[in-house]
């Protein structure tokens, strides 16, 4: 029953910093997210995926989001890979790569 209330726990915080990106303008959300890269994050937060993630951001869709990836060096096939994933270079040139995006 533990593993279930903890599993349950770890979607829960996904979910409400999917939210709280959504409630944000395209920038900020693209600055928290960036913040969260540089700084390190919950486990609620590490399990999510890096395309549903870049999709909860305001304006950014799958085009965009899979531009930013490219762009920012990573390969097109790490779109599906877990925040918690992406090693140390991945997560610092995506946390570069929202900061210059264009609004």
């Amino acid at each position: 029953m533990k593993a279930l209330a903890r599993a349950n726990d770890v979607r829960l915080a996904g979910a409400r910093f999917k939210d709280e990106l959504r409630a944000m303008t395209g920038k900020e959300g693209r600055l928290l997210l960036a913040a969260w890269l540089d700084e390190g994050f919950s486990e609620g937060i590490g399990s999510l995926r890096l395309d549903e993630t870049l999709r909860a951001i305001r304006g950014m869709g799958s085009v965009k989001s899979s531009r930013l990836v490219v762009r920012s060096g990573i390969l097109p096939g790490r779109l599906r890979t877990r925040l918690r994933d992406l090693t140390a270079l991945e997560r610092a040139r995506l946390a570069m790569g929202l900061r210059r995006w264009p609004t």
